[in-house]
């Protein structure tokens, strides 16, 4: 019987110790994640605008022909 309680406290601590570490986990990622978007503002910021595109012209094709006489 002692034994049958002790599988279960284990069982439960186990599972208690595993949502603890998937909620450190996802606290640590969504912290990340902000601390990203945080740096990407900041530097959008602090960039100066971008030029305009340039313009591309598309290599001129000469499709050589002959006349038939």
């Amino acid at each position: 019987m002692d034994q049958v309680l002790l599988a279960a406290d284990l069982d439960s601590a186990q599972s208690q110790r595993n949502n603890e570490r998937e909620q450190f986990q996802r606290r640590a990622a969504a912290a990340c994640v902000f601390r990203l978007d945080n740096n990407l503002v900041g530097r959008a910021a602090t960039l100066p605008p971008r030029p305009p595109p340039t313009p591309r012209r598309l290599p001129s094709t000469s499709i050589p022909f002959t006349t038939k006489k």
